[in-house]
């Protein structure tokens, strides 16, 4: 028994297929039969295949350039496949059917621990984009807590000055929000790429990239939450209510 090669040239097309034979004896008949140039003692036969079929100078009796993905439609090795393949599909043997127990290789505890890992990985290897959020955090933090510079820590607080505040409040949790979808999604397309060559290889589905992607964004979420609610807090003059409630504990 000798190992099967499947020869394919540019664009897919077969040029070959069948056993070797002993130092790729039988490889090397076929195109020898086929108009190809003798083989040189010592050459690899695996370079002289590749030669032969790109070889621009080999021609047939006419003159022509051989396309050996032609010659191999034409050929008995060819149609001798192409009889067991219709054999194979009019009367299948059901003891040659492949089939899993299961449709994943691993569990799902063990699918989700890789690719969350994967995903932090991923996550702590985008500094730029990191690094970009949270400055953008402190940017609209401030941004928006200076509206409140001028009259901060007032003795009495009206009620318009309370609506503002909490207006502005309401406005930063809306901003803060349109921001983090923006800013994912350069990372998120490559992701997504990724994403379906594992699910067409069936390595992972649609569950465990979105679980890992909560694992991955928490940290940053949270991280910036907290960037842009000590900008603001402290820059509105609502440290003395801090040191109250902390006080109060």
């Amino acid at each position: 028994m000798f190992d099967d090669l499947l020869l394919m040239k540019k664009g897919g097309r077969v040029v070959y297929h069948g056993e070797l034979g002993q130092s790729s004896c039988n490889l090397i008949e076929y195109f020898r039969a086929h108009g190809a140039a003798p083989i040189h003692r010592g050459e690899n036969p695996g370079t002289w295949m590749l030669t032969v079929i790109t070889d621009p100078s080999t021609v047939d009796d006419q003159g022509n350039h051989i396309d050996y993905s032609e010659v191999w439609k034409e050929s008995d090795k060819y149609k001798a496949l192409k009889g067991k393949i219709e054999e194979a599909e009019d009367d299948p043997d059901d003891d040659k059917k492949i089939s899993f127990e299961f449709k994943y290789a691993c569990p799902k505890r063990v699918r989700q621990r890789i690719v969350n890992e994967r995903l932090v990985l991923i996550y702590w290897r985008s500094p730029t984009y990191n690094r970009i959020r949270l400055i953008v955090s402190l940017f609209i933090a401030f941004l928006l807590s200076s509206v409140f510079i001028t009259n901060r820590r007032p003795a009495v607080s009206s009620e318009a000055q309370m609506t503002s505040l909490f207006s502005t409040i309401f406005i930063s949790f809306i901003i803060i929000g349109v921001m983090s979808i923006t800013t994912v999604l350069p990372v998120m397309l490559k992701i997504r790429d990724v994403f379906y060559l594992h699910r067409a290889a069936g390595m992972t589905d649609h569950r465990d990239l979105n679980q890992a992607l909560a694992v991955a964004e928490k940290r940053f979420i949270c991280l910036g939450s907290a960037c842009f609610c000590l900008v603001f807090y402290f820059t509105i003059g609502l440290e003395l209510s801090f040191n109250k409630f902390l006080v109060s504990l």
